[in-house]
């Protein structure tokens, strides 16, 4: 065998021997110890809860656009609910509508009046 072959030899014995050991790790011989629990298993019934974050998103949507101007008194539905066609959704400030009427009536009392 030539220099080298005998280098590579002794450093692979020298490997094994190394990677052997007598089992006792620790400086006083003893062998370490485990902490282990025991429990009894038990078969029951248990709920499949999911956490996650993200997002959800609606099969349809419509967008509402106001026909008229004045401001909300009350809205009669909550996002999310169900409504159909024909359900009320807003409750206008009906004052400035009124103010409107009578002034319109009031124009045509006197146009009445001169014919």
């Amino acid at each position: 065998m030539n220099r080298q072959n005998k280098n590579k030899a002794l450093l692979i014995i020298g490997i094994i021997l190394g990677a052997c050991s007598s089992g006792q790790n620790n400086k006083q011989g003893t062998a370490r110890t485990v902490p282990v629990t025991v429990a009894t298993a038990v078969q029951k019934n248990v709920p499949v809860q999911l956490s996650a974050i993200g997002n959800v998103e609606a099969y349809n949507t419509v967008s509402i656009r106001a026909r008229v101007g004045g401001e909300l008194q009350k809205v009669f539905f909550k996002e999310g609910d169900e409504i159909k066609e024909g359900d009320t959704l807003f409750l206008l400030d009906p004052r400035p509508y009124a103010a409107a009427l009578q002034q319109a009536e009031a124009n045509v009392r006197p146009v009445r009046r001169e014919t």
